[in-house]
């Protein structure tokens, strides 16, 4: 039997379970976008989700920011090791977390975003915890590439299931908070590397209390993404996961018959939505393919760019480490504010075209030697700023665009798109005529999203999932 026509059989099996237990009139069908709405929209069940997924954003952080203090560590501990080896850590990490986004995202796709969110929790702290406990430099590039891999699964399937438990006009500003959350992680890590500057590097290891704290609590509370668990063909589970959140929200009202308490809905699923067969192949399908190969090229752009300003040695606002961590931290959250906003009021596509032409602009600034001092030191920062917009607004824009049915393996093909450039980065930014490459690259960019990519201000979720748009974006303003 074919999967869509067991999936029906199913749901109209359940539908007649529950309308022989309550009133007579025909169940509502429901949306997952509705369904949240009627749930009260972004209430507390959203704001424990948020609470949950900052944390384990934050440990991310951290995580994948460990290399900006150890390089002058490892230099000073290992008489042998190079300054190019040292330096190359953040591209043995981000080659693992590459790595791990292709397999951790598909799996999500199958197993769910909480299983694998907390595996990689735990992965995380294991091979933090090596990283510190290590004796020699090869050792230390085995635990950053396995430490990349864990990050991965944690990274991607957070901002997923946020995204798909959130209401449609709350998708940007719940990836804008991660945002903040992931620089205030960065904060707390400098301030506590400059309190230990004169201790031993090993000490940092109390960073890893973001991860050992994310685990537990999410292990403890964290609930199964509703969206997953309808695609996975699993009504009774979906329609409990949303009379759970309307219970949090205060507004079980709303779902059950007053006569017998009984469900008085049925969600709708997705046409297309068979997780068990989802894998990166499903984003190379003709009515994707364009859109995939356009996320990832705006993705890999901005996120060259921003890992290359953020570990750069030679494009810097100032000669402190510690200073010019916590002043691009603080450049950072303004970029991600304004996008959050201008996404709101003008749209994704137009504000993340914006945001990549701004970051273009800056890095062409920068790379003039005539400017010098101040104004370096300024467009450096409008970089920063430019670019934590363009990472944070474009895990929304992929998680809108991509159906149920491959949506982490959508997310994670953008991120991975983006980890490659963020293993270029620390290799290729700092030489010559580097800065201006990526400021070409970040103006394609540019031109490429305004282009191909959807409008998907206002839109549901699932809404290229429906019938009504059988294999298409019919309903989702292209370029």
């Amino acid at each position: 039997m074919e999967v869509g026509s067991r999936s029906t059989e199913m749901d109209d099996q359940a539908t007649h379970k529950t309308m022989r237990t309550g009133p007579s009139s025909a169940l509502r069908a429901l949306s997952v976008d509705e369904a949240i709405d009627l749930a009260g929209g972004f209430g507390r069940y959203q704001l424990k989700m948020m609470s949950l997924m900052a944390l384990a954003y934050m440990a991310c952080s951290v995580n994948m920011f460990l290399p900006v203090f150890l390089e002058s560590n490892v230099l000073e501990i290992w008489t042998d090791v190079t300054p190019i080896q040292a330096q190359s850590l953040g591209s043995f990490f981000f080659l693992g977390f590459w790595v791990g986004l292709f397999i951790l995202g598909s799996w999500a796709d199958r197993a769910g975003r909480r299983k694998v969110i907390i595996v990689s929790l735990m992965g995380m702290i294991i091979t933090t915890c090596a990283t510190f406990l290590i004796n020699s430099m090869t050792m230390m590039i085995v635990t950053r590439v396995a430490a990349g891999f864990a990050t991965s699964g944690a990274f991607n399937s957070a901002i997923v299931i946020v995204l798909e438990s959130v209401p449609s006009n709350w998708r940007v500003g719940s990836k804008a908070l991660l945002a903040v959350f992931w620089d205030v992680a960065l904060l707390t890590y400098a301030v506590a590397a400059y309190l230990l500057r004169n201790a031993s590097w090993r000490y940092l290891i109390v960073m890893n209390a973001y991860s050992v704290l994310g685990f537990l609590l999410t292990w403890l509370l964290l609930s199964e993404s509703t969206r997953f668990l309808l695609a996975q063909v699993s009504h009774e589970r979906a329609t409990q996961a949303v009379l759970e959140m309307a219970q949090l929200n205060g507004k079980s009202s709303n779902f059950l018959f007053s006569s017998t308490d009984e469900p008085n809905f049925r969600l709708r699923s997705p046409q297309h939505a068979d997780t068990r067969s989802a894998s990166f192949f499903a984003l190379w399908k003709p009515r994707v393919a364009v859109l995939t190969l356009a996320i990832g090229f705006a993705q890999f752009a901005g996120t060259m760019a921003f890992y290359g300003l953020t570990l750069s040695n030679d494009v810097h606002v100032t000669e402190n480490e510690y200073m010019n961590t916590i002043l691009g931290a603080f450049a950072e959250v303004p970029g991600i504010v304004v996008t959050w906003l201008a996404a709101e009021r003008f749209g994704r596509r137009i504000t993340y075209a914006a945001i990549l032409g701004t970051l273009g602009v800056a890095l062409v600034g920068a790379s003039l030697d005539s400017l010098g001092g101040v104004a370096t030191g300024i467009l450096i920062l409008v970089g920063r700023f430019a670019a934590a917009g363009a990472t944070m607004i474009c895990y929304v824009v992929s998680a809108e665009c991509f159906p149920t049915d491959c949506r982490s393996a959508g997310v994670a093909w953008g991120s991975s798109c983006g980890r490659l450039g963020a293993i270029l980065a620390p290799l290729t930014f700092d030489l010559p005529f580097g800065v201006v490459a990526y400021s070409v690259i970040n103006l394609l960019a540019m031109v490429s999203t305004a282009a191909l990519i959807p409008e998907t201000l206002g839109k549901r979720m699932d809404s290229h999932n429906t019938n009504e748009e059988h294999e298409d974006y019919n309903e989702i303003e292209t370029g």
